[in-house]
């Protein structure tokens, strides 16, 4: 019987785990948004010279919400974590973020893929904040910036991360806020 209990306590760790891991999509604009800028409108079509630049034939864009789900990732007691409910580890390096009007945050790595810029999360649209993070080896962020040359977000832009990263468990005292 002791067994059992046990194996039953086990299950009930897991489960309670996994439910409290996974994230639904929020879908109720509460953030204010700012646009891209206009020397990148256009960045999507072929040959375009903002693709060209990046030695891309053009920027891609994700216009439907299902194709850009594979970006999509949450954060629970200030630990990133992709949507197959594994820890995002990255090793110390930068990863790019935007978040939209919902709190919603992407995490994408140009560096993998050229055609995959600030802008291609949300199809060219408005962001809530975008920039970029240095995760621990453990899916901690270990930084964040507003560098994005996209949306070039102001700093109430920035506050709008900071502020979902907050209520997310982030531990400030243990993440570099850049300017």
């Amino acid at each position: 019987m002791k067994l059992l209990n046990t194996y039953l306590f086990v299950f009930f760790v897991l489960v309670g785990q996994i439910a409290l891991a996974f994230e639904p999509l929020k879908t109720e604009a509460i953030f204010p948004t700012t646009p891209i800028r206009q020397d990148y409108i256009g960045e999507d079509s072929p040959g375009s010279p903002q693709a060209l630049k990046k030695g891309v034939d053009r920027i891609l864009y994700f216009h439907n919400p299902n194709d850009r789900e594979q970006f999509r990732v949450f954060i629970r007691n200030g630990i990133v974590f992709k949507l197959n409910e594994q820890v995002y580890e990255m090793a110390e390096s930068k990863i790019n973020y935007v978040m939209d009007a919902a709190g919603n945050f992407y995490f994408f790595e140009n560096e993998k893929n050229k055609a995959i810029r600030h802008s291609s999360i949300l199809a060219g649209g408005p962001v809530a904040a975008a920039g970029e993070m240095v995760l621990g080896n453990h899916g901690n962020i270990k930084s964040i910036n507003r560098a994005s040359g996209h949306y070039k977000p102001a700093a109430k832009f920035f506050q709008n991360a900071l502020d979902q990263l907050a209520v997310a468990g982030v531990n400030f005292n243990e993440t570099e806020i850049l300017e």
